[in-house]
């Protein structure tokens, strides 16, 4: 084909607009796709702009392409800053602005020259070659056959059309066939660079005697179904030699797929199961939560949580369930990961009842000391009655502080042994505080709650955290009024506030008044309460100004709060206590 400029195109609202209307649509689907981390496939679309812009304007369509290209390649290195993304980036611009060039060049040479083969030929995203079925001599060829032949148009109409493909001979009745003889299939076409191409290749006629032959590069296309395959196959190698028993349900519950762990942990055959539905080897309790759970997995993707399997056999087997929502072909579904946890259940019991042993042994002990020391400060106060000596009345004196010392750390020790007892558990803030609340007995003091209804996941002793702190605000705060309580976001994690105007705690204290070593009059209960909160990652620390009053904010991560209501509903309550 012979080369030469395009004339000017007379500007035009139409072709403006069509160019600056696919270009906003295809940016959008750009930062929408790279957002959903596809970085394949979407970039064909920018062939609208880049060829609309270059056919039209010529070299100022040229340059807006360069803008559109640069666009494109910055926001994907931006997103994906990885090597081989940007190679891939590099080269797909490399492609754009070969193409903006090529169609800018074309477009002037059509303008210019008259050439009988316009935009789709010569733009074409598929190559296409005119032959002579006589002779199957290449007569003519598009830019794109470079691309994906690596001959030039030149060197192809110095070839017959068989040659540029590995098994051309065998091709040959293809492309001889009649006028109405039609061809659609693959074939493995061999690059001048001696790699060899997987095409989509389509035969027909352009007129009597002369041949079409349209040529689609699928070599990506193809490695990517490879890749599939091969992924597939992968999963399913992980699918059936797991430890743990899997399976694919259907969103009502139905049985599609299990592996030979599932069918060995519950006894039944693959073909028993696929026609069973999940509740039918679930035990009946934990049956009636499953509508439940279903619903929980929609709101999040996905949901961990326990049960127990009746066995062919009918022993009950607890297992840990860890169910995810996929697609599977092409309908949803739930992949259900179930791990038996007999062992660990016979070992918690076993736990929980040496903590029983323990906790006995150290309430009779505890209970002992506090018998005998109650005996002992007992008879101190005796000898301070009975003693003159004012030097011996000290000596008593201080023995009485040292005694009350002990009795406070032995009541602390019983508040102690039972942080971590028990599992965590889901608990209404508003709830707690109110229950709180109703044992702080001052009557001037001004107690708010403004909270949504609003869960944490935390120990059963997470009411005392909140009993400390309205008691220590009382007992430390000085000439205190009110007490608040409000939440809010931040960073993520859900932050509430126990707020007070009394004094407040001195800067050098914020810290200290949190360790064991520190306490007065009330213990050890801020040391205790951040122990509680600890067990599932909750941070507690003082944030409020000196002078101005104390601020206790719970610092509660995400996964550990819920909203059991609808989101954003608040109840306020302001009462006196």
């Amino acid at each position: 084909m012979t080369l030469c400029e395009n004339p000017r195109f007379v500007s035009s609202r139409i072709p403006l607009l069509a160019i600056a209307l696919t270009t906003c649509v295809i940016l959008v689907v750009t930062v929408l796709a790279l957002q959903s981390g596809l970085t394949i496939i979407f970039q064909n679309a920018y062939y609208i702009p880049i060829i609309l812009s270059c056919y039209y304007f010529q070299r100022k369509g040229l340059f807006f392409s360069i803008g559109i290209i640069f666009v494109y390649f910055t926001l994907l290195a931006w997103t994906f800053p990885f090597p081989d993304v940007i190679l891939q980036g590099v080269i797909r611009v490399l492609f754009f602005l070969f193409i903006a060039l090529l169609v800018t060049y074309l477009s002037e040479t059509i303008q210019k020259e008259k050439s009988r083969y316009k935009g789709i030929f010569s733009a074409s995203e598929s190559a296409i070659m005119l032959y002579r079925k006589d002779n199957l001599a290449v007569i003519e060829a598009n830019p794109r056959c470079q691309e994906i032949t690596g001959y030039t148009p030149d060197e192809l109409c110095s070839l017959t059309i068989t040659a540029i493909f590995r098994d051309g001979e065998d091709m040959m009745p293809f492309f001889k066939g009649s006028e109405r003889y039609f061809v659609h299939q693959e074939a493995a076409l061999r690059h001048k660079d001696g790699t060899t191409r997987i095409v989509l290749f389509t035969t027909g006629s352009a007129e009597p005697g002369i041949g079409t032959v349209t040529i689609q590069d699928i070599t990506d296309r193809k490695r990517a179904e490879e890749a599939i395959k091969a992924s597939e196959e992968k999963f399913r190698m992980l699918f059936e030699h797991s430890g743990d028993p899997i399976m694919i349900l259907g969103i009502d519950g139905a049985i599609i797929d299990v592996n030979s762990t599932a069918e060995t942990h519950l006894g039944y055959s693959r073909e028993d199961l696929y026609r069973m539905n999940i509740r039918d080897i679930e035990i009946p309790e934990h049956s009636a939560l499953m509508e439940g759970q279903i619903q929980e997995m929609k709101m999040s993707g996905s949901t961990l949580f326990e049960t127990a399997h009746r066995t062919r056999s009918g022993d009950v087997v607890p297992i840990e369930v860890h169910a995810t929502l996929i697609s599977y072909h092409g309908n949803p579904a739930v992949l259900s990961i179930r791990r038996d946890i007999s062992e660990r259940k016979r070992t918690e019991v076993a736990l929980q009842q040496a903590n029983r042993k323990l906790n006995l042994l150290n309430s009779i002990t505890r209970h002992d000391i506090l018998n005998s020391l109650t005996a002992l400060m007992g008879y101190l106060e005796l000898s301070k009655e009975e003693v003159q000596d004012p030097r011996m009345r000290e000596y008593i004196e201080i023995e009485m502080r040292a005694a009350e010392s002990i009795k406070r750390q032995i009541d602390f020790t019983r508040d102690y042994q039972n942080v971590g007892v028990k599992s965590p558990a889901w608990f209404s803030v508003p709830l707690m505080i109110r229950q709180m609340r109703d044992r702080i007995q001052n009557a001037r003091i001004q107690i708010e709650i403004d909270l949504p209804d609003v869960e944490i996941f935390a120990d059963p002793l997470i009411e005392k955290v909140f009993y400390n702190l309205m008691e220590n605000a009382v007992r430390h705060g000085g000439k205190i009024t009110r007490i608040w309580f409000t939440c809010e976001g931040r960073d993520g994690n859900l932050v509430i506030s126990c707020c007070d105007d009394g004094a407040g705690v001195p800067v050098d204290k914020k810290e200290a008044i949190f360790n064991r070593e520190y306490f007065q009059h009330s213990g050890f209960g801020l040391f205790l309460s951040r122990e509680i909160l600890g067990i599932t990652d909750i941070h507690i620390q003082e944030t409020g100004t000196p002078g101005e009053g104390a601020r206790f904010e719970l610092v509660i991560p995400p996964g550990a709060f819920r909203y059991p209501g609808r989101p954003g509903t608040t109840r306020r309550e302001t009462d006196r206590t």
